[in-house]
């Protein structure tokens, strides 16, 4: 098991959604990345944006997305989604960032764990 923490942020850095989700079945250790990315676009185009940065903390994931030749790995149906997913998007990016640098979405993502309690705040209570 483990839990995506989720923090979409506007141009000026100010959190305008936020949503955990617990995964209960992740097939392969380096799928939970992959499906966190998959859970940021899909919160991004719930929301409506149009340009949309997902920073992550696995390096790999990132290569993979940013990559033009194709994905021959054990999370090729990850990245072929996210590839497809992110055409729906003016602009949509996969950048690396520390997990120092994303502390609030790792601090919800363990708090939803250990309480087993979700997050969602919709961008009407943010604003």
């Amino acid at each position: 098991m483990s839990c995506t923490g989720l923090v979409a942020k506007d141009s000026s850095e100010h959190a305008i959604g936020i949503r955990t989700i617990r995964n209960d079945y992740i097939p392969l250790v380096g799928a939970i990345e992959a499906l966190a990315c998959i859970q940021a676009v899909n919160m991004g185009a719930e929301i409506r944006l149009r340009d949309l940065t997902v920073k992550g903390n696995a390096r790999k994931i990132c290569k993979k997305l940013q990559a033009n030749k194709p994905d021959r790995s054990l999370i090729m149906a990850y990245v072929v989604d996210l590839k497809e997913i992110r055409k729906s998007f003016q602009t949509c990016k996969f950048n690396y960032t520390p997990r120092s640098r994303n502390k609030v979405a790792h601090i919800l993502a363990r708090k939803t764990l250990k309480d087993e309690r979700y997050t969602y705040l919709g961008t009407e209570i943010l604003e």
